[in-house]
């Protein structure tokens, strides 16, 4: 497994004292899981348990960037484990997501690699887990980011006077789809085109 301390020996036919030994070389674990770009995408799942140490290697085809979906599942504060996606083929690479410091509910977490390698990480205590704690099983996608991602920009333009606001969305890229959609709390707006778009008045709840 990732980690294990491998002996090699190289030993002379004639004189043992001529024998070369590599020792203490480290297994690099598992062999990447090849993804076809122009595919569908692959569907995962884990219920990891305590204590362990789990790796995931996800490699292209082409040269489009990785995308990570969660879907579902919980980890503990990574104070007790700690998930962490790497940009690249292992875990000298760039880190690009690690879960924070209280239990996180993954659902809709999303990961992008900058290459068409992505490596994740658990390394869990022997505590709280998916072992004992219902419904905290990972679900995720992976898949090509072979797509151009739309671009907006987003602002809240107080009404302070009748406590309320409104919400600007200014869609600046509807990327290669012909239209956006915009997701609101409680609210789903479909078919939108480049421009400013003004939403509300939203009345104003005091904390």
């Amino acid at each position: 497994m990732v980690g294990d301390q491998v002996d090699v020996v190289l030993n002379h036919e004639l004189d043992p004292l001529c024998n070369v030994s590599f020792l203490g070389l480290e297994s690099t674990g598992n062999c990447p899981i090849i993804l076809t770009c122009g595919g569908t995408e692959y569907s995962d799942s884990y219920c990891y348990t305590g204590p362990e140490t789990k790796t995931w290697w996800y490699q292209n085809t082409g040269t489009e960037p990785l995308a990570l979906l969660f879907s579902s599942g919980f980890v503990e504060s990574n104070t007790w484990d700690q998930l962490t996606i790497y940009d690249g083929p292992n875990d000298q690479s760039l880190p690009i997501y690690t879960n924070p410091a209280q239990t996180t509910d993954l659902a809709s977490t999303l990961v992008i690699t900058t290459g068409q390698n992505l490596f994740m990480k658990l390394v869990s205590d022997f505590s709280v887990s998916c072992d004992n704690q219902i419904g905290w099983e990972w679900n995720w996608t992976v898949g090509c980011l072979d797509c151009d991602v739309p671009a907006g920009t987003f602002n809240v333009v107080p009404d302070c006077i009748h406590r309320e606001y409104s919400l600007e969305v200014n869609v600046t890229s509807t990327g290669d789809a012909a239209t956006v959609d915009l997701v609101l709390p409680g609210d789903t707006l479909t078919g939108l085109g480049l421009g400013v778009q003004t939403f509300g008045p939203i009345p104003w709840i005091p904390p």
